[in-house]
């Protein structure tokens, strides 16, 4: 079993306590992350470049303080439902340059502290209604270089959105012609959310409309009815 990491220990007076872990166990080869020891107190904890494939429901819970995961550069295929509805202090999570296709609505449940999110240069061709649902706090998301063709409207919700998102989308596969369902973005685009990048949202299809910018586009271009569909 691993325990690789670096424990804080504050002195007050004649006493003394545990202030925080941070794990780090990154370029170790690791492919089960449950061979990990992770403690209750930690507050960080980084599985950079290893061989890991999954994520199962029960390894990160009881830990109350943790404030940013790093799971970047390796080979994660799959995260079971509801992995990190159990961290309540959790800020940042990288997750990107994996092997991921799909974010379920249940996948990112229950992160509602959550700031960053880093989902990038992964395989992902689906985003499920809700998945976002939860994430109230988020001010940046990276979904960059993925193959997704379409992000709906639904992956937020219409009432407890962020505020002020900075979403990062480039390097995906875009369908921007009638249809697609980006119409949305278009629309809320400047208000709670803002394309981010040289080139935010560059279309994949159809022909006419490919290399050209979501946000350069007319509604009629886009094929959005009155109500920005």
């Amino acid at each position: 079993m691993y325990t690789f990491f670096a424990l804080v220990i504050v002195f007050s007076g004649s006493t003394s306590y545990t202030q925080a872990v941070s794990l780090k166990v990154g370029s170790q080869g690791i492919t089960d992350i449950t061979s990990v020891h992770i403690w209750p107190n930690t507050s960080e904890a980084s599985y950079w470049n290893n061989n890991i494939t999954f994520i199962p429901n029960n390894y990160f819970i009881g830990l109350p303080e943790i404030l940013s995961i790093q799971l970047g550069r390796n080979n994660i295929d799959e995260v079971m439902d509801n992995s990190f509805s159990s961290l309540p202090s959790l800020q940042e999570l990288h997750i990107g340059n994996n092997q991921l296709s799909i974010i379920t609505s249940h996948t990112l449940r229950g992160l509602f502290n959550l700031t960053y999110l880093y989902l990038g240069k992964n395989r992902i061709h689906t985003i499920q209604i809700h998945a976002f649902t939860d994430l109230r706090s988020l001010s940046r998301l990276f979904i960059t270089k993925n193959r997704l063709t379409t992000l709906d409207q639904c992956v937020f919700s219409p009432d407890t959105h962020p505020s002020d998102l900075s979403l990062y989308m480039n390097g995906n596969d875009w369908a921007c012609g009638p249809g697609s369902g980006l119409c949305w973005l278009a629309t809320v685009h400047g208000t709670w959310l803002t394309l981010k990048d040289g080139s935010p949202a560059q279309c994949a299809t159809p022909h006419a409309l490919a290399g050209h910018d979501l946000l350069s586009l007319t509604g009629e271009e886009l094929g959005c009815s009155s109500r920005g569909e």
